[in-house]
């Protein structure tokens, strides 16, 4: 049932955005996949899946570009304004959150605008359940990052990253 209910979402998005999609008919997406361009690019590579409630947007130029087998697990959102580039085989947790650009301010405190900076995942990557991945972000391949994590930088390939969070439990009186 998901495999021809995908294939009609497949031509809606084909037919809604033209070029600026490149999609392949044998993915798999489950209820509100949600696809979103204006000004820029998306390519989805074979055998993409996607649970409910996905989100991936490119705006100002942005360009999304997601390897062959990738899985996104329900609530994924991937919004770009520059480059984000997921490679093959990677695996993503639930409400998991890429962004290529973060809101900038003045020194007094109004907004002027997004800095942007490219995000690039590596092959056999997998991301755990809640993590936020943000612009000027480099994640090499084999690499596995914890539920939780907030990951801004460069990750060398075959890394596991993890926030060491303690548990404080303290007596209320």
């Amino acid at each position: 049932m998901y495999f021809f209910l995908s294939i009609i979402k497949s031509v809606y998005y084909k037919l809604k955005f033209g070029k600026k999609l490149q999609i392949k008919f044998n993915n798999r997406y489950r209820k509100n996949l949600d696809i979103r361009i204006k000004n820029g690019k998306i390519l989805i590579k074979d055998r993409f899946r996607a649970d409910n409630n996905c989100s991936i947007s490119s705006t100002e130029n942005g360009n999304v570009v997601i390897g062959k087998s990738c899985f996104v697990n329900r609530n994924f959102i991937c919004i770009s304004k520059k480059y984000i580039e997921i490679g093959n085989n990677c695996i993503f947790g639930p409400n998991v959150c890429i962004y290529d650009h973060n809101h900038n301010f003045s020194k007094d405190g109004y907004f002027s605008g997004f800095k942007k900076g490219d995000v690039v995942i590596g092959d056999h990557v997998w991301v755990g359940a809640n993590v936020v991945i943000l612009p000027n972000t480099h994640i090499g391949a084999n690499s596995i990052i914890g539920a939780g994590t907030v990951v801004k930088g460069n990750i060398p390939n075959n890394s596991i990253v993890k926030n060491n969070r303690e548990l404080v439990v303290k007596d209320l009186y």
